[in-house]
């Protein structure tokens, strides 16, 4: 039992010393490769260097981590961290196993329950075996990359090995970066070779281009200095030359801001709106307007479109020919707009433009897909309106259509024939009948839903009929009936309808019927006792099965063997016939009885038939009597022979298939 004296411990096993000391001695590396735990059983143990595994281990996974101790280098330490997800069981030892799967070190350890998350709490735990070893030079503290838990210190150490020390903090314009991504260092160059910049002067190199180009300048001094005065001459040399230019510009004239102040007659004036329309033209009619441009009318203005009064109009005029030129009008109020031309002096009528105003689409007649003679008032007629047209499309059809709505395609004598149709109520002529033609429909059985061929559909949940009907009050019914049975009735049957028996409602497959004739009907076997096959005749096969025999025990099976023999009933508990089974067979027999004969001349004679004669005098005779049957004296002689039988009749006995 665990207690505060209680001691915990790791401790190289036997192959774990024998291995430390091969790689130390050969020089070898030694690699841990799993972690396991296991719950002892619920005992506490104690680790033993002769172990080979684990009491009960529940759980093996690779190494975390394994490193030495800083402060003691033959301290190896081994590290595996248990996920949350995993757990549900006690830890009480540990074991370390290496790379060739040996059990190297096991310790024990004071018992923690590892929980679940199911169980409402769930927690990573790290379990830790420190073992100290007389050398670690051979020891591998590797582990497998591929193992993605870890301690947080664990990675603290990794950053801390993988980032450069020594770095100073700050802000650097350049900086030097491993293939990792680390900064590896950083720089704030002062020069321009610092950074790699190549086309730009330095500061001695600009000192020398400053310095060249006002030595040029100065060289040059003479023509430019010329230059300067030839200038100053042609402007009086007038030492306060600025303020003359200040003045002088003071004195211009004031810049336009009308087409008139610029003396501009040849283009539109902007009124206050923007371009307006100017006033109604001096003519008062709009025949005479000239210049391109917008004018006015109101209701004395002279050809003005007609059922306007007020409004706009915009005249274009062509330059050549003269005599050309395009009006657009728009009224005022109603926004009826109309338009007119005049070509080579000749002068067209107002035409007004069509628009929601006066234009409703949805009122018009709509395209038809064929060319149509109509019947009705064309635009604007109300309803019934009848249109007959030839059309295309498809396949060539004449076409009907009744106030835009399709009614259908005419029939003629080459698509349509009625001679070749029934009417309602028609009469054929005698030895005539319809006839339905189509493609197979498979085999009945298998048939689903509607089906090729004539079909005879009742309304609702009513019967499904065919009427036979002779003139008078005579006439039959065939239909299926709504107990969805088939079945024949009608007027001249006093309203009984008899249900058409067959093999759903009276299956005679396997019955026994005696025929007057030498050979079996169509639907029947001999019943002889013949093995037949079971894959041609299926339904007696499965009625029947081999209760009259296996056949050759795979393929075939026999038939009952009726010849030459009576049939009798089942007894069935009445007594009559105890003890029988059904389809079993029978020999025939005599019914045991006791005979008085006539006494003889010497006393009485008795008769034992089969055994001996007559005999006399009160004793038997012992012959065998082989003379005629015995009669009654009354009845006639009797008929003997090899067995008892009634009168009777030879049928053939055939079974139904």
């Amino acid at each position: 039992m665990i207690d505060s004296n209680s001691q915990f411990f790791a401790i190289l096993t036997a192959v774990g010393e024998a291995k430390q000391a091969n790689a130390t001695a050969l020089g070898i590396p030694w690699t841990f490769k799993d972690m396991a735990v296991g719950d002892a059983n619920g005992t506490d143990p104690v680790p033993d260097r002769a172990q080979t595994k684990l009491i009960n281990e529940w759980r093996r996974a690779p190494v975390n981590q394994v490193r030495t101790d800083p402060a003691n280098p033959n301290l190896i330490i081994t590290e595996q961290v248990i996920p949350s997800d995993v757990g549900g069981r006690w830890i009480r030892e540990i074991g370390l196993y290496d790379a060739a799967g040996d059990l190297v070190a096991v310790a024990n350890c004071a018992p923690s329950f590892k929980p679940l998350l199911a169980q409402g709490t769930g927690k990573t735990q790290i379990i830790r075996m420190n073992f100290i070893v007389s050398n670690t030079a051979q020891i591998v503290l590797k582990i497998d990359p591929a193992v993605v838990l870890a301690t947080r210190q664990y990675v603290d150490d990794s950053l801390a090995t993988a980032l450069p020390a020594n770095k100073t903090p700050g802000t650097y314009r350049q900086v030097t970066i491993d293939k990792r991504g680390i900064v590896v260092s950083g720089a704030n160059p002062t020069t321009l070779a610092g950074y790699g910049i190549t086309d730009a002067f330095t500061k001695p190199e600009t000192s020398a281009a400053i310095n060249q180009a006002v030595a040029a300048l100065v060289a040059a001094a003479p023509g430019a200095l010329d230059t300067l005065k030839e200038l100053a001459d042609a402007l009086g040399n007038d030492p306060n030359f600025a303020t003359t230019m200040t003045n002088a510009l003071a004195g211009k004239a004031a810049k336009a801001t009308t087409l008139a102040g610029y003396g501009i007659t040849d283009a539109m004036k902007k009124l206050a709106g923007g371009i307006e329309a100017q006033a109604v033209p001096s003519s008062n009619n709009l025949d005479t307007v000239s210049s391109s441009g917008l004018n006015s009318f109101h209701a004395s203005t002279a050809n003005r479109p007609s059922g306007s009064t007020y409004g706009t109009v915009l005249h274009i005029s062509y330059d050549q020919p003269t005599g050309n030129w395009t009006q657009l009008a728009v009224a005022t109020g109603d926004s009826r707009a109309w338009f007119r031309g005049c070509v080579n002096g000749s002068l067209q009528a107002w035409q007004e433009i069509w628009s929601s105003g006066n234009l409703n689409p949805g009122n018009l007649q709509q395209k038809l897909g064929f060319t149509p003679v109509q019947q009705g008032t064309g635009h604007g007629q109300g309803s019934n309106t009848v249109k007959i047209g030839w059309s295309t499309d498809q396949s060539p059809r004449l076409k009907l259509t009744v106030d835009n709505t399709y009614i259908g395609d005419f029939w003629t004598s080459s698509d349509f024939n009625p001679a070749d149709y029934i009417k309602k109520g028609q009469i054929l002529g005698s030895g005539e009948s319809p006839k339905c033609m189509s493609a197979a429909t498979g085999t009945i059985g298998g048939i689903s839903g509607d089906a090729s061929g004539l079909e005879v559909r009742g309304n609702g949940n009513g019967a499904a009929v065919i009427s036979f009907h002779r003139p008078g009050i005579y006439g039959v019914h065939l239909g299926l009936d709504t107990d969805s049975q088939l079945k024949i009735g009608g007027w001249s049957m006093g309203g009984v309808a008899h249900t058409i028996l067959h093999t759903g409602n009276c299956d005679m497959t396997g019955a026994i019927v005696h025929f007057p004739f030498p050979e079996p009907p169509t639907g029947f076997l001999r019943a002889n006792g013949t093995a037949v096959s079971r894959s041609a005749y299926p339904r007696l096969f499965a009625r029947i099965g081999t209760t009259h025999g296996a056949g050759d025990g795979s393929t075939t099976f026999n038939l009952p063997d009726w010849r030459g023999v009576f049939v009798r009933g089942l007894d069935e508990g009445r007594a009559l016939d105890p003890g029988r089974a059904l389809n079993s067979f029978q020999w025939d027999q005599l019914q045991g009885t006791a005979q008085s004969m006539p006494p003889g001349s010497s006393g009485f004679t008795v008769y034992a038939p089969g055994i001996g004669g007559a005999s006399s005098g009160g004793g038997i005779n012992t012959a065998p009597r082989t003379g005629g049957a015995i009669s009654d004296g009354i009845n006639g002689e009797p008929r003997v022979g090899k067995e008892t039988r009634p009168v009777n009749i030879a049928f053939l006995a055939c079974i139904k298939y």
